[in-house]
Formats: C-alpha cells, structure tokens, sequence
C-alpha cells in the first residue's frame, strides 16, 4: 500500500528545508546555475532589453517555472490505469497528491511511492461545495514551492563547455544535502541485495484524481482557471472514465442526449434540479454520502413521479462493482452509498409507455415542428397559389370550417402575426380560464385536473407567441425565461425588504 498522509501537503514539503533565499549562496558556486554578467554598461545599453537588463556584476538565478501534471487514476480498478499515468505516479522523486484516498487504484501503486492526499480538506470545510477550491489553491502553492526549491534552470546561452563541471557540481550538491532528495528501496536485477536509491525531488506536481481528469472532475476546471491565472504550466494525462463501467452496468449509452450532472449541484437545487430533464436520462455523478442523496431525491421529486425508478451503481469499474433499482423516494436509503456511486435516472414514460415530454423544449418543438409541417408540407408554400396558402393556414373564411383537419380552435396555432385576431382571442381566452381555474381552486380542492388544462392552455399559447417571434428573428424562449427569472428575482427581492 502506498504510503499516504493526512497533514497538508505545503506543509510537508517545505517541512525541515531551508528558505531559498539561504540556500542561492551555495548555488551561486554552480557555473550553469548562476551567471555572472562580465559585461560593461554601454554592452548592456546595446542591448533592446536594457532596461530590463540586471546591473553589471550581479548574479542571475533562473529558477524552473511551477508545474502541476493531472492524473487520471481509472475507475477503480489498478489494471486499468494508462501506462503514461503509472510513469508519472512512480517516476522516481514524484511529488503526488491525491484529491482523495479513497480510491481503490491507489492499493495497486508500488509501496515506494509516497503521497499525501487532500482528505484533511474535506474533513476541516463544512460545506463539500469549498472542498474543491481549498484543494487548488493548496496544489498551486504546493507547486510554486517545488519550483523553488528545485536546481535552478541554466541560461539557454550558457556555453555547452560547462556542461562537465555543472554534472560535477550537481554530484556535490546531493553529496552534501540530502533536504531536497527521495529515498526508496531497489533490488537490482543483477544483485542479491537491496539498495538504498537516492534521487531528487521532482520540481514538478502530480495531481491524481478518480477516473478522467476532464469528465465530472470539478476541480481540476478550477484547476485550469486557476493556473492560468497564477503562471502556472498545466499537463493533463487521460484515463479511463467512471462513465464506460457504469453506462455498461446498467445498459444505457451517452447517445442520444445522457445528461451528466454532479450530484452536489442537483442536492443543491432550490426545488428544481437544473440541466435534469425529464425528457433524457440523466447520470449523477459523486453522490458522496445519504445526506446528499437526501437533498437530490427531493429535488428531482418536484419532477418525476416518487415511484420513478433509480439506479444506484456502486464502485462501478472494480470487483466491488454493486447496482441496485430503488424507486425514487427511496433512493437515500441504500446503505451502500459512498463516494463511488453514481444514480442513472431514466427518462419518464407516460401512462402508455410512450414519452411523457415534460419540458417547456419538448412543448416549444411540438408548436415549431408543428407549424413547419403546416407551412412546408407537400402542396404549401408560395408556388402553391392562394388556395395551397389557406389550406396552409387550414381555415376556410368563406365557409367557417375546418380544413386539412383544423378547426377554428386550432387556427391560432398557424398565425403569421402576433397580433392575428386568432392568436391574439386564444392568448385573452387563456388567460381568463387560469384566472377562473385559481378562483374556483378555493371552493372546490378537488377541481385539479382543470388548474392543470387551464395553465397547460395559457402556457401552450405562450410558447406560440415566442414560436412566431423566433421564426421572424425578434426572440427567442431563453430571453423570455431570463427576463421571467428577473422579474421573479427583483419581486421577491423587493418584497423581502
């Protein structure tokens, strides 16, 4: 087992080791690693960075730019970590962190190589959302003192005679301090006998997380954000993903439209679980613990049915490998709940098995698909004349009657204008049966099946008012939802003062 510790990784690596300031004299008798300038002040004032130029006999120490390599540790299992991530996990004198030792991958990796891993982070923080932060600003620090105290870089101009003397000097270096080195066992092929090996700290720092460093990984996209910020080279090395186990166990495919979602975002919800549609499947990812499978459950139960079923995959990808189908409501309830399991929510069904199509998406493409069909169908359109163009519109004004099976109900839904006289009589009538739906809500509990044909007739006729603009490139549904969640924002907010 590798050797993996709880206290904070900055403060195990600058531990017991001299400040670099103290240390630049000794360096400075390095010929590569410091560089005297020689040269006079008109030389330097010769020069197009002169300014930037050190004073005439001061020493210039180049020390190695801070670097942090990302390593995907697989699903669980040790046999299915990538060869490149096993060479920079026990390269010798390898700097690894892991975001957590709860990974099953880790039991796999050599005993000499030692790491330390974030778990204190998640055990000091009160809410798991500020764990990921935490981490990448401790990685970032962890990185910037690796830089420091690893051998200064030598200027790309040095001349290559010197070459010989830095090796010698380097052979002294590590002679003579061992603050900055790693020690670990080797049996050597030709020998009988077990060998003390000594090498230097890598300057770089590996950062080794579950699965794929790109999929459901949080905190290696803050990682890169923050890298970016701070001057910090970033190298991200691939492996296999929690999704390949746990779509294999149970049967589903990322195609046609798999929603990915972190769990902590759905336990987050304020009663809606944002980017879960009813309409696709949907994969939680990261489930951590009973109590955030408790908040996720009454999020997603504001849209799906308690019974609706769910598929809780544990440790997907290793021989502890367990699934298990609850219904929704109970879904908080399985013991085995932990930081491998994920929960596969399929998309609703109606009463006959078909799609249900429960989002506002799904509504806007039947009133679009709709209307299209009417428009461009076969014998529509402008070469069919002005009798193709009223069975378009499938009204008939002379005679008052259906055409092409639209009624003088339905004509509404083929209006060019917002301000038709169909459209316009059908969005008034709408609005007048909610208003009449909620009144009769107090005298009569039971009148729900109205309330919902009622909002059901006032939201269809909305989506075809923003049908007609988005076809005419005035709007489209997304600003009409962003101007409503303003709207309800500032009332309430306004109301709470």
């Amino acid at each position: 087992m590798s050797s993996l510790a709880s206290p904070s990784p900055v403060s195990r690596l600058v531990a017991g080791r001299r400040s670099v300031a103290s240390r630049l004299p000794r360096r400075a008798a390095s010929p590569l690693a410091v560089r005297r300038a020689n040269t006079t002040a008109a030389d330097d004032a010769a020069r197009p960075d002169a300014d930037d130029a050190p004073p005439a006999g001061s020493i210039v120490v180049n020390l190695p730019a801070p670097e942090i390599v990302v390593v995907g540790l697989g699903p669980g299992d040790p046999g299915q970590i990538t060869l490149e991530a096993w060479d920079v996990l026990t390269a010798p004198g390898a700097r690894v962190f892991a975001r957590t030792a709860q990974h099953p991958t880790l039991a796999g990796l050599p005993r000499d190589v030692a790491m330390s891993t974030f778990d204190h982070v998640y055990e000091r923080v009160q809410n798991l959302q500020d764990v990921y932060p935490e981490i990448v600003e401790e990685l970032v620090d962890a990185a910037r003192c690796a830089a420091a105290a690893a051998e200064p870089d030598e200027d790309e101009d040095e001349d290559e005679d010197e070459d010989e003397e830095e090796e010698d000097h380097q052979e002294e270096s590590s002679n003579a301090s061992d603050d900055d080195t790693f020690a670990s066992y080797v049996l050597p092929a030709d020998a009988d006998e077990v060998r003390v090996r000594r090498d230097p700290r890598a300057r770089r720092v590996v950062y080794a997380v579950p699965g794929d460093p790109c999929v459901a990984e949080r905190s290696v996209a803050l990682l890169r954000r923050r890298c970016e910020d701070a001057g910090v080279a970033l190298t991200l090395v691939h492996g296999v993903s929690f999704l390949e186990p746990t779509l294999a166990a149970v049967g589903a495919d990322v195609m046609p439209a798999l929603a990915i979602v972190d769990a902590i975002d759905v336990a987050r919800a304020r009663g809606h679980a944002v980017g879960v549609g009813v309409d696709a499947p949907a994969l939680l990812c990261q489930l951590h613990s009973a109590a955030i499978a408790s908040d996720c459950k009454l999020a997603l139960m504001n849209q799906y049915p308690p019974e609706h079923p769910v598929t809780l995959v544990h440790a997907a990808g290793t021989s502890e490998a367990y699934v298990e189908v609850v219904p929704l409501h109970e879904m908080d309830r399985s013991e085995r709940i932990g930081v491998l399991t994920s929960a596969f929510v399929p998309e609703a069904r109606a009463a006959d098995g078909g799609d249900a199509r429960g989002t506002v998406d799904a509504l806007m493409d039947a009133v679009l698909g709709a209307r299209r069909d009417r428009f461009e169908g076969p014998g529509r359109g402008a070469e069919a004349g002005e009798e193709g163009e009223a069975a378009a519109w499938g009204w008939d004004d002379e005679e008052g009657s259906s055409v092409g099976g639209c009624s003088s109900e339905g004509v509404a839904w083929f209006a060019a204008d917002p301000s038709d006289e169909a459209a316009a009589e059908a969005m008034r009538t709408a609005g007048e049966r909610c208003a009449d739906a909620a009144a009769r809500a107090f005298d009569d509990p039971e009148a729900t099946e109205a309330r919902v044909d009622a909002l059901a007739d006032a939201l269809a006729h909305a989506c075809l008012h923003v049908a007609i603009a988005a076809e005419g490139g005035e709007f489209a549904m997304r600003d009409v939802v962003a101007k409503a969640i303003e709207r309800v924002e500032r009332e309430t907010k306004a109301r709470a003062k």
